[in-house]
């Protein structure tokens, strides 16, 4: 995605933003593959959650279809939950 190393916590284009109800989300423009990820926290110590929020728990597998414009990342601190699920190509509005 642009970022200069692996799982760098600075590169802007894997920054999740802050919503409304205390979450953090973002669209990710992950090519077709499979992918590992964790989610990285700044505290008074910088760390990273793996599978179900856990700081010691394996990276987080995502695979994205070739027909998919990317990923959705989400991360909620108040439960540790983390989603990456792919996004479709095409998205109707209605």
């Amino acid at each position: 995605l642009g970022c200069p190393a692996d799982f760098d916590p600075s590169c802007p284009t894997t920054e999740l933003r802050p919503a409304e109800d205390g979450s953090f989300a973002a669209f990710l423009p992950i090519p077709a593959g499979d992918w590992a990820l964790r989610v990285a926290v700044e505290s008074d110590q910088p760390y990273s959650l793996g599978e179900n929020g856990d700081p010691d728990g394996p990276d987080i597998r995502l695979s994205v279809p070739n027909d998919a414009a990317g990923a959705y990342v989400s991360f909620d601190p108040a439960t540790g939950r983390i989603v990456a699920a792919p996004s479709p190509a095409d998205i109707s509005l209605v």
